[in-house]
């Protein structure tokens, strides 16, 4: 899924070439050459540009990143819907079978996971809807409706409740013939986590910032302009323009809209983002924005909170104060509904 262009990472100093378009002004006490201050790196994977941003001076960081992002291509090989070799493609097939699967660790992690962010949505969040998602045409096209018939079948030969795990032996089976699995609402918050714990092993005092498409953004410690944490600018997903500045440190945040991927057909407009529960897009917001300790979780929240709404938002602030969430509903008139830690993260302008 394309939640692309929503986060702003800010930064302390203007002037440095290498992080133009991404990087924004903000004044240092103490004035320092910007080349001084930060260092970047990116890289295409998954269907968008992986970007990290450190302190300039780390020793080896250039090959330390450059094997971090050796783990995210790997990971793109084992999730990717789009690649046939790849293993999540290979347990699409098989799983027809009706046979056990067995899974590789990230897989099994992330499925997992998944699994558990399932049961706290209330099936908001559901990854095996894969058939659904092609249905629309939102994998490889053509976008079209389906009719009701065909979503009803989907409907009952998939989601997570069609499937049994088998803990010892990290293996799953499938339960219904319409179960397929899409990590496009995780998978790049799952692989933000997962290079950004394989560096912090190897540089447990390093700070960077981290995002993917600048809709998952994840970030460690402080930035160098001695700030808490860093600066990110969450924008209007319709006009493009700021809607809040966040405070970020230690956490990740995730966003979804449906700004970029979404069609037409007789005057009504149907986003991407679907509703596993009714098997149609959701249009109850214009975006969902959500804090969360980790990636994976706020990328997920972020989409089932954009599926189901601010009452889901308020159940899993009410049972997690720490959880974060900024919503745009379609009938406020523009101004975000802030619940959660999100207060303590704003900054003022």
């Amino acid at each position: 899924m394309d939640r692309r262009n929503f986060f702003h990472p800010r930064a302390i100093s203007k002037g440095m070439e290498t992080v133009k378009g991404l990087l924004e002004t903000q004044q240092l006490p103490n004035p320092v050459p910007v080349e001084t201050q930060l260092i970047r790196f990116s890289r295409k994977a998954m269907g968008t540009v992986f970007e990290w941003t450190f302190p300039f001076g780390l020793p080896d960081i250039h090959i330390l990143a450059n094997n971090a992002f050796d783990l995210i291509d790997h990971l793109e090989c084992l999730l990717s819907a789009y690649q046939s070799t790849s293993e999540v493609c290979r347990i699409n097939r098989d799983g027809q079978l009706g046979d056990w699967q067995s899974l590789s660790e990230p897989l099994w992690q992330l499925c997992t996971k998944s699994r558990n962010l399932w049961q706290q949505t209330n099936g908001s969040f559901d990854p095996t809807m894969g058939s659904l998602i092609q249905a629309w045409g939102f994998l490889r096209g053509p976008f079209r409706v389906p009719l009701q018939t065909e979503i009803d079948f989907i409907l009952s030969q998939s989601g997570m409740q069609k499937l049994e795990f088998h803990p010892t032996q990290r293996k799953i089976k499938h339960l219904g013939s319409a179960v397929d699995w899409n990590f496009g609402a995780i998978g790049k918050g799952f692989a933000i986590d997962y290079a950004a714990k394989w560096l912090t092993s190897r540089m447990p005092d390093a700070s960077f910032l981290i995002h993917s498409g600048r809709s998952s953004i994840y970030s460690k410690g402080d930035s160098p302009s001695e700030e808490l944490g860093w600066v990110v600018q969450v924008n209007h997903p319709l006009t493009g323009e700021s809607m809040a500045k966040l405070r970020l440190k230690d956490g990740a945040l995730g966003t979804s809209a449906t700004t970029f991927n979404k069609f037409e057909v007789n005057g009504k407009t149907y986003g991407h983002v679907l509703d596993p529960r009714s098997g149609y897009p959701s249009d109850s917001l214009d975006s969902a924005t959500v804090f969360a300790p980790d990636s994976a979780t706020a990328d997920a929240l972020s989409t089932a909170v954009f599926v189901a709404g601010t009452g889901l938002a308020e159940k899993l602030t009410q049972d997690n104060p720490s959880l974060g969430f900024l919503l745009l509903e379609k009938t406020k008139g523009g101004k975000p509904l802030v619940l959660g830690s999100m207060n303590d993260m704003l900054v003022s302008s």
